[in-house]
Formats: structure tokens, sequence, C-alpha cells
């Protein structure tokens, strides 16, 4: 017993990682390929080391993913040893987390006790975003990873004043920049902090030490980004979602401050807005007032005026109504609950712009608790911040050698947290995924403040009512998340808020009798709340395995099976979203395929959405016109000209409603003057819905799908249309 004892760390840690493998691994192969705008470009970068390189999204070399290479470099890497499937491609997340998981119980574990670095490391297994997330080939979970592992790195460099160690956990942070741009970038705050006021050398030295680490920090992070806006734009890919061509300008524009500005033209599914008024992207649609599509041929969902339904037909420029039942084509009926600002409750997007009223909800300070994202992370938050608290308590009252190693954590965590909560309330664009950067600090903070709650709670004075305290605030939160949840709320409420209201009144009643030898009920109490307050982060965090994951944005809770049940369309969930076997028609496959005479690329698309797809399943190049949104000034009509006389291209797709180009309606305009309609019944599985077109390409169909609506130019039928 007293070996067991010994190792109870040990045990408990390993029972951890084991969940959080389960968590993240289990079912992995049922997600598909996840997120097919990252496994198109994996594909591609398997098929040559130009591509490789470059982190190209067609095997064709047209356009590069818009993101840096390093992370998807990661998932290459896996495919090529394990083969291309999906559950490779996700596998380097899914460890990624595991490892994550390690490195906060390390890190905590460190000076606050192996029992806080335990209950450190069940939070962060159980923090939903973070388990959603790392079921997908997102690249967020080894953007955490990569950053916990420079945060080590700066911890030892503090306490050693080892000016290589900061070098390091610098160049990490760097090489995280590769992964997800200034993403990660939000930890710097923390770590210029530590190092500045807490490291053991002279202030001179901090400076000069801190000066050359920055050096270093940027030299790491902009290395791949130098090297390809170097390189001539005739010799590699487009820079994707950048508007000159450059990944510097895609790291501070889109990927930058954008994230925290908005976007003009964008909604939360990150594909242009259309409600504009005109046309911002390849396939697009020039609706007013909102009504439009997203690249995928779905409605952007945007509550048009006074009520007014965006299928009428006298509101929506070239677009017929749906059928007489009033029921859109191929179920594409909105969800239930539909509020006109995204997905109903959960939203895609919708007014405000993306990351606005939709997907995030709206700007505010306590935006963090809405029902968009409370959900995905905030269940532990009040305890996190008691945590803070216990640590600058203990910093005012601690005037030994401890006092610097305290200040050092408080520091580290509080200057974490702190700008990601301010972000995450003003940023006008961002995905709830993004919301994973939270979960380390909030779960080292959380098992900081159970442990450090604990100690005092022994003490005299008001002290001691901050453990209690701290159960019921949380307990209080917890119940008015779940209030949210009819089908849950009845359930979990009375469990989670009983449970833990009646240990936090048990533990005021021990100190109020003064009942200090007590210890094992105490702890038991303490063990007791505590663990009711995890129940409902644990079942969130199982949803994705419950329910099927949302691959492409990935998003935890009882929506997913909403969503599920109410939603006619998916973006990228595992059981029924974005794969190639229910995106792509196999008719149109076959015959691009067939009907092929040697030319580069087998179609253009409007987009990366509609050219997944088709990349994945034939391993051919397909032009994505516009990049991930359809929005990217890549083709003119004159180098469209160029490519079909030299053989490069013959057939072009178009889709969606009005066929606007945005700046590129040239474009669009040459397409329909001088290609011919490929009868549909030739290459599509389903005939389109009132389709039409006139000399500048509008159609008026609403389709989904690749191969299910559309209309499908021929560009060079000198060659012949004898369609095989």
């Amino acid at each position: 017993m007293n070996y067991i004892r010994g190792i109870w760390h040990k045990i408990a840690l390993f029972l951890i990682l084991v969940l959080t493998g389960f968590l993240c691994f289990y079912a992995i192969g049922k997600e598909g390929y996840a997120n097919t705008y990252y496994s198109a470009a994996v594909k591609s970068m398997l098929s040559s080391w130009h591509n490789f390189f470059f982190v190209s999204f067609d095997p064709g070399g047209f356009v590069s993913v818009d993101k840096p290479a390093l992370g998807l470099w990661l998932q290459a890497l896996s495919a090529w040893i394990f083969g291309f499937h999906g559950w490779s491609l996700i596998l380097p997340e899914a460890l990624s987390t595991v490892i994550s998981v390690a490195l906060v119980y390390h890190l905590v574990q460190r000076f606050f006790g192996k029992t806080a670095g335990i209950v450190s490391a069940l939070v962060l297994a159980l923090t939903p975003i973070l388990i959603a997330v790392s079921r997908t080939n997102n690249l967020d979970a080894s953007l955490v990873m990569v950053l916990l592992l420079a945060t080590w790195a700066l911890i030892v460099a503090a306490e050693r004043g080892c000016f290589k160690l900061l070098l390091l956990s610098m160049a990490l942070v760097g090489l995280g920049f590769n992964i997800k741009m200034l993403q990660a970038f939000m930890v710097l705050p923390a770590f210029y902090l530590v190092y500045l006021f807490t490291s053991s050398v002279k202030i001179g030295k901090k400076v000069l030490h801190l000066i050359v680490a920055t050096v270093i920090l940027m030299a790491v992070s902009l290395s791949w980004a130098v090297i390809v806006d170097l390189t001539p734009s005739d010799q590699r890919p487009y820079v994707g979602s950048s508007q000159t061509n450059s990944v510097i300008e895609l790291a501070l524009g889109y990927n930058g401050i954008q994230r925290v500005t908005g976007r003009e033209n964008g909604n939360g599914m990150g594909v242009p807005n259309m409600g504009n008024g005109r046309a911002d992207a390849v396939g697009s649609t020039t609706m007013p007032n909102g009504n439009g599509q997203d690249g995928n041929g779905q409605p952007n969902m945007q509550a048009p005026p006074n009520g007014q339904s965006p299928w009428d037909n006298g509101n929506s420029p070239n677009l017929q109504g749906p059928p007489d039942n009033g029921n859109l084509p191929d179920g594409m009926n909105p969800p239930d609950g539909f509020n006109g600002e995204g997905r109903g409750p959960g939203g895609f997007g919708g007014a405000g712009g993306p990351g606005g009223a939709g997907e995030a909800g709206q700007k505010g300070v306590f935006r963090i608790f809405n029902q968009q994202m409370a959900g995905q992370i905030s269940w532990l938050l009040p305890i996190a911040l008691f945590g803070i608290l216990m640590l600058v308590l203990r910093v005012r009252e601690n005037g030994g050698s401890d006092k610097n190693t305290i200040t050092r954590y408080l520091l580290l965590w509080g200057a974490w947290i702190a700008p990601m909560l301010a972000y995450f309330s003003i940023a006008g664009y961002f995905h709830r995924y993004y919301l994973c950067m939270l979960a380390p600090g909030l779960a080292a903070l959380s098992g900081i403040g159970i442990v450090e709650m604990w100690k005092v709670y022994f003490k005299s004075g008001w002290k001691c009512f901050i453990l209690p305290a701290a159960l019921i605030a949380n307990a209080a939160l917890q119940g008015f998340m779940l209030s949210r949840y009819t089908e849950w709320s009845k359930i979990l409420i009375p469990i989670v808020v009983g449970i833990s209201l009646a240990s936090a009144l048990g533990l005021i009643l021990v100190r109020s009798l003064k009942k200090d030898y007590l210890g094992k009920t105490i702890k038991t109490l303490v063990a007791i709340g505590f663990a009711a307050l995890l129940i409902a982060p644990a079942i969130w965090a199982y949803t994705p395995i419950l329910y099927g994951s949302e691959t492409t944005l990935p998003n935890a809770g009882p929506e997913l099976n909403r969503e599920n049940d109410n939603r006619g369309f998916s973006q990228g969930r595992g059981d029924m979203g974005l794969s190639p076997e229910n995106t792509s028609s196999s008719k149109l496959i076959s015959f691009l395929t067939n009907n092929n005479t040697g030319e580069k690329y087998l179609v253009a698309v409007s987009s990366a959405t509609s050219a997944s797809p088709i990349i994945l399943q034939t391993g051919k190049p397909v032009m994505a016109v516009g990049g991930f949104l359809g929005s990217d000034p890549i083709l003119t009509a004159d180098k469209l000209e160029t490519m079909v006389k030299n053989g490069e291209i013959r057939y072009f797709l178009v889709q969606g409603m009005g066929g606007g180009f945005g700046s590129q309606s040239e474009v669009s305009k040459w397409v329909a003057e001088h290609g011919i309609e490929v009868s549909s019944d030739k290459w599509s599985d389903t005939a389109s819905i009132g389709s039409n077109t006139n000399k500048q390409g509008t159609l008026n169909q609403f389709g989904r799908g690749m191969g299910r609506g559309g209309i499908l130019y021929d560009l060079a039928p000198d060659k012949g249309t004898n369609y095989k």
C-alpha cells in the first residue's frame, strides 16, 4: 500500500493519458478526410518535393493553402509513413494533445506538487474544444504542443538565467508561427514578462538576452515565408488567401489584423460574404441584404430585412424559388432554431462578419460565456480565476525565496490567458476552435487554484472560505450554462450544482465548527465537489465521439446532435459531411478523366472547397481559380485564354448563383462567351434546377456539391465534342 501511495501520481497520470488518447483517437477512422482543404493539400504535397515545400493545395501547383508549412509537413510525413488515410492525417494532431496533457502535468507539478499537476492534466484532457480540434486535421493541437514545449524551455531559462534555453524557447515559438502564424505569438506577452521580471540575471543582460531572443524568434518565424516570397512567382504556387501573392502579407493581413478587425467580405464559414451587393468571389452570388451562397453553393444564412425569406423570388436576382412545398432542394432546408445569425444556436456566421453574431456571438466582455463559446472552454473559468487570486495572495504574503518562483507562474499563466480573453472578447473574425489556445492556461490555473485554496482552507481568517466560494461560483456558472440545453439541464443541473453546493456547504460547516481533525472528510468533500464540476465538460468532450465530429469548424457539445438531426448540410462531419463520396459526383469525375485530352488541369472551379473532393478522388490537378475563399486575384481572362491555347485547361465548372468573380468578373464573362455548355446529362448526376445562363455567365440555379447543379463549360470545343 505504501508503494502505491508513492507512485499514485504516475498511475493517475497514466490513466489520464489513456483517457486523453481515447477521446482523441477513438474511431477517428470514421472522420473521413476531416478538413478536406488540408487533406487535399497533403495529397498534393506528396506528389512532388516542389509541392511539399510550397504547401501547394493542388497537384498542379496553382495555389497554396492559406497556412504556413510546418503543421502540414507533419501531416504529410504521417501520410508518407502510414499511407494516405484520413486517420493518418489526424494522427499528428491527436498525438499532440496527448503530449500536451503530459507537458501541462510536468509544468505545474515542478513547483505546486503532483496533486496540482494531476488536476491540471485532467482538466486539459477534458477541455471540449481541445478534444474536438484534436480529432481533426486542423493545426491547432500541434501548435498548442509546440508552445507548451516553448513554455518549459522558458521556465527553466528563467530559473537558471540560461540564455541558450531562452533562445530555444523563442525558436520554438517561431516554429509555432510556421504552424498557425500570428496565433503563436499570443503567448509572447507572458514569455517576455516571465524572463524580464523573474530571471536571475541582471537587468542589463535580461534586456540584451530578450533582444537577441527576439531576433531569433523573427528569424525562425519568417524563414519559410521569406524563401517563398523571394521565389519568382512563376516558379511557385500563388500564396492562397493573400491579395499580393505574399506570405508576409498573408500573415499580417488575412491571418493577422483581419482576425481582430473582422473582414468586409466574410462570414463565419470563412467564405466570401454575399451581403455587400457585389460579386466578391468566383462562383459567388451578388445579392443584397445578405442573401447569398458560400463557396460550397450553400446559403450564408444571413437574415434578410423585415423578416423576408431569402428564398422569396422577388428578393433575390436571378434566383428561382424552391419547389412549391417550400423546401429547398436536396435537403437544404435551414436547421430548426435558425435565427438569422448562422446555424441557429451554434451559428456558422452571419451578421457582424466572421466570428461576429454567428459562430462566436456578439463582441463583448462576457462573450466567453455566451452559448456559442462557453461550452467549448469556460466550464472551469471561475476556478482558474480563483487560482490567479491565490497566486496574487501568495506573492503578497511570501517574502522568502519562493516569492520569485510564485511570481513567475503568476506572470506566466495570468499573462497567458489575459490577452487571449481580451482577444476573444473583441476579435471580429475567428473560429471557435481557436479557443483551444486558452486551454493550457485555464488547466494549469485550475490545478494550482484547487491546491492553493486547499492549503489556505486550514488557516484561520476569511481565506478559509475561498475554496467553498470558488465551488459555489463555478457551480452557479455551470448551472447557467447548462440551463441553455433543455435536454441536458434536467439531469445535469441537479447533479452538478447539487453536489458542488453540498460539498461547498459541507466545507463551510466544517470550518465554522472548527473540525480541523476531519481531514479525510474534508478531502472527500473537495474531491466530490470538484469532480462534479468535471461532469459537464467530460460529456461535452465526449460528444464528438458520440455524435460525430465537425471536422472543418470543430466544436463540441449537444449541438452536434442537433445539427445531425436538423441540418441539411454539413461542413466536414465524419458521418455526413464533406468527403469525396458525398460531395463530388462520380459521373463528373468519370467525364473529366475520360475526356481529358492531355490538359494539365482536369477542370477549373471557383474555390478550393469545390476542388478538394476531386483532388482527393483523382490525385489530379484541379484549378481552384479563387483559392480557398474564391476571391484570390490569381486568374485573369488573358491568362486563362493563354492557358486554354497552351492546352493546360479545357473544362471550367461554374457553380452557385450569379457566376460573379469579384474583381475577376471578366473571367466569368470570357468563360461564358468562349466556352460551350456541356449538357448536364453528360456529367451531372442530377439535372440543374431551373438552369439557364446569359453572356455574363449568370446562373439561375441552386446547386449543391460537385456535380449536383452548375454549368460545365468546354473552353476548347475544337478538340472534339464526342464526349465519352
